[in-house]
């Protein structure tokens, strides 16, 4: 998560684009669970967090772990709340050396345009051995290619929710941080979605599946393929500019020509982060091909209003963007996939009304080839609380 300027606000990262307002009150209403990277981090490392979270909740009088040190303290006991109803139906991730977690600084801005960047599932975790074959064959089949808009889902989904969309025209695509469109034995996007694998990998920098996955995929219908996650989060890919030029030269070269190519997505926090960071990345990444630039978006409800918000995502694509690219001769020209965004707080109203406010311009506007709001399919977001229905959000994305 981020933030942007000219508010003199610093937020950690893992704050998460919560900031503080995404995440549940311990008041007379129901707990509502926002799938943020505070609780994102309690799941990754799940066993930590059992032990942790219930001494937490009965005394803050307890030290928080290393794992957590980046959460903000005023976040800390919602989501170990939210950690506590849910445990028992998740299925715990798997953490390596390369998925902790760090704070960012605001960005500046033309206008109050706060960047928070939430992540949702950390880009660090796979395989452990790496694969540089020939890319096999490719021939591209099947898939919804019509609408910008696409569905961001993760082992907390569940098909069903996915299955509300079908037939949105607006819809086209979705992805899950990882390589392969099924979760599991239960949880998959259906096919009438194009699926877009995003490369992952471990602490060596590894994913001996990436090349069969992801030819796996375009052979699907998938037209693109998504790089690290938020390598400028450390509770995400985590990894410095290097390592993800590294990354990329060694797994997305190669797919040159046979999909269309992202950059590493990013947040919109400040200093090394953000743009900063995949300016760095730019830089240490001679011989790579992009075709996209893929940016991730959050900003919070606590600090700007609705119209204010649309104003910031607006001025960001407008203004910061091209302003990178100016810089680099490699990224002029790009178009650019918003792979994650949202007023990241919001009532299910407010939810509502920014997505019918900003979705006719990403709709519109020609340099954005599609975008993914982060609400996704999690009940709260999308998704009603008891699962049978979309919020108004989810009908405003999948109607309007």
């Amino acid at each position: 998560m981020h933030f942007a300027a000219p508010f003199p606000y610093f937020l950690t990262l893992s704050v998460t684009l919560s900031g503080v307002s995404a995440y549940p009150r311990h008041d007379s209403r129901a707990l509502v669970c926002y799938e943020n990277n505070a609780l994102r981090a309690l799941e990754r490392f799940s066993s930590v967090a059992a032990t942790f979270c219930p001494k937490y909740l009965s005394t803050t009088a307890v030290a928080v772990p290393t794992q957590f040190a980046d959460i903000q303290t005023t976040a800390v006991s919602s989501a170990c709340s939210c950690f506590e109803k849910t445990a028992g139906t998740l299925t715990p991730t798997i953490a390596t050396s390369s998925a902790p977690t760090a704070t960012k600084t605001p960005t500046t801005s033309a206008t109050p345009t706060t960047k928070t960047s939430i992540s949702s599932s950390s880009s660090s975790t796979s395989t452990s051995s790496s694969s540089t074959s020939t890319v096999p064959t490719v021939v591209a089949t099947g898939g919804n290619t019509s609408g910008k808009r696409g569905l961001v889902y993760d082992y907390t989904s569940k098909t069903a929710y996915g299955n509300m969309f079908i037939g949105a025209s607006h819809i086209s695509f979705g992805s899950n941080w990882n390589s392969q469109r099924a979760i599991g034995s239960s949880i998959t996007l259906d096919n009438s979605f194009t699926f877009v694998p995003t490369l992952r990998v471990d602490g060596g920098l590894n994913n001996n599946n990436w090349v069969s996955d992801a030819t796996a995929a375009i052979n699907s219908g998938s037209k693109w393929l998504f790089s690290s996650n938020e390598p400028d989060n450390a509770g995400q890919a985590n990894l410095s500019p290097q390592q993800a030029a590294q990354v990329y030269k060694k797994y997305m070269n190669q797919f040159q020509g046979k999909a269309k190519l992202a950059t590493p997505a990013v947040t919109n926090g400040g200093g090394s982060t953000g743009l900063n960071y995949l300016g760095q990345f730019v830089d240490n990444c001679d011989g790579c091909h992009f075709d996209l630039i893929n940016i991730h978006h959050y900003v919070p409800r606590s600090d700007l209003t609705v119209d204010q918000a649309v104003s910031a995502l607006k001025s960001y694509i407008e203004n910061d963007v091209p302003a990178l690219q100016a810089k680099h001769s490699q990224l002029q020209g790009l178009p650019i996939v918003i792979g994650e965004f949202f007023l990241t707080g919001a009532s299910q109203a407010e939810g509502g009304e920014y997505l019918q406010k900003i979705m006719p311009y990403l709709d519109g506007k020609s340099t954005i080839i599609g975008y993914q709001a982060f609400g996704g399919l999690w009940t709260g977001s999308f998704i009603t609380s008891d699962g049978n229905g979309l919020t108004p959000a989810g009908a405003a994305y999948k109607n309007n």
